[in-house]
């Protein structure tokens, strides 16, 4: 029984781990090009224009706070949460664009990717959304460096999926 205790709180810290540094990455990559991010809310048409820059702002607040706390391992319940609340919340935006008909959206869910909106990058948000919440059911690792070990290797599964997902993308354009 201990072994699956602790091979599930290992699983959970994965899922955090790997979520966390998608959020920071996008943090990150939108605090770089603040305009084109309030250009690509503004393109989704769910906020008036002036909103768009303070829309920008806040999120790439909230995607590199939430990164860091899902990263730090502490009170996963609580990340696990607010992260899937997050992802439903892009899920319901994409959603509504997706019924619109305006498909040639660009999802913003990787960075530097060149992904548009459909059901099935809804559907991908909600299954998200479910794993990293059950992810802060786990128990919370309380050695330091299994933390560290996890979150690198979190991070190491992000780089490998956005290399495998440019891989992909490169080969369909040629």
């Amino acid at each position: 029984m201990s072994l699956f205790v602790s091979f599930m709180a290992m699983a959970g810290m994965l899922i955090r781990s790997a979520t966390g540094a998608l959020f920071l990455g996008n943090g990150f990559a939108r605090v770089s090009d603040v305009a084109q991010s309030a250009s690509g809310i503004a393109a989704w048409r769910l906020l008036p224009l002036d909103v768009a820059f303070p829309a920008a702002r806040i999120l790439t607040g909230v995607e590199i706070l939430l990164g860091g706390w899902l990263l730090s391992g502490m009170n996963p319940l609580g990340a696990g949460i607010v992260a899937a609340f997050m992802f439903m919340f892009f899920a319901g935006a994409m959603a509504v664009n997706v019924l619109r008909g305006r498909t040639g959206l660009d999802c913003g869910c990787l960075p530097g990717a060149d992904a548009r909106i459909s059901w099935y990058t809804v559907l991908r948000n909600i299954v998200l959304a479910v794993l990293v919440a059950l992810s802060g059911f786990c128990n919370a690792i309380t050695s330091i460096l299994l933390r560290i070990e996890g979150a690198c290797l979190g991070m190491t599964l992000l780089l490998l999926a956005l290399a495998v997902m440019h891989l992909s993308v490169r080969e369909v354009r040629e």
